[in-house]
């Protein structure tokens, strides 16, 4: 009726390879991250420098105008990416992380129906109605974990979508603005 050590141990194993798994997940992306801000900083920094230069040059308030409203275009695009490279290199670890959990999840319900299944077998005679509702309260459980995971993915493509959405619109705003200035 209760695990043996073989499986408690394979357990603990199975427990040790999934952080493993998730704490290198974690720390690939933040080196990913640490690599994105610098390539960003440079980038936004060459385009500094590459605008300061133009202006430097111009005489007449017109095209200083026309210069600057420009030379924000590259940096606005260049922060709008790096916004989307962080939300997806974010989202990879999260879909890791879920990955993982609903791994450990089912695993868990595996588990649990393993030890269901052995308690019904040993119970004494006459408890069948106590085993059937325990079977019942687990099933509405797992049911209603379900649905809370899939309302939870559906949350989340939502965000993606009106992250898209957002970044989209204010780059076309952007471009608008300057366009008219």
């Amino acid at each position: 009726m209760y695990p043996d050590s073989n499986r408690i141990a394979e357990i603990h194993k199975q427990s040790i390879n999934t952080f493993g798994a998730l704490t290198r997940a974690v720390i690939d992306a933040t080196e990913k991250l640490a690599q994105l801000n610098l390539s960003t900083g440079r980038a936004l920094l060459n385009d500094a420098t590459v605008a300061a230069q133009r202006v430097s040059g111009i005489k007449d308030a017109q095209e200083l105008a026309t210069a600057v409203t420009q030379s924000g275009q590259p940096s606005f695009d260049r922060v709008g990416g790096y916004a989307r490279q962080v939300y997806d290199i974010v989202g990879g670890v999260g879909a890791e992380w879920t990955k993982a959990v609903e791994a450990g999840v089912e695993a868990g319900k595996r588990q649990f129906a393993d030890v269901v299944d052995t308690v019904a077998k040993n119970a004494p005679a006459g408890s069948e109605s106590a085993v059937a509702w325990f079977k019942s309260a687990a099933a509405t459980a797992e049911s209603a974990f379900d649905a809370m995971n899939r309302a939870a993915k559906q949350n989340f493509e939502a965000t993606q979508s009106s992250i898209a959405a957002a970044t989209s619109a204010n780059s076309a705003a952007f471009t608008r603005a300057t366009k008219v200035a």
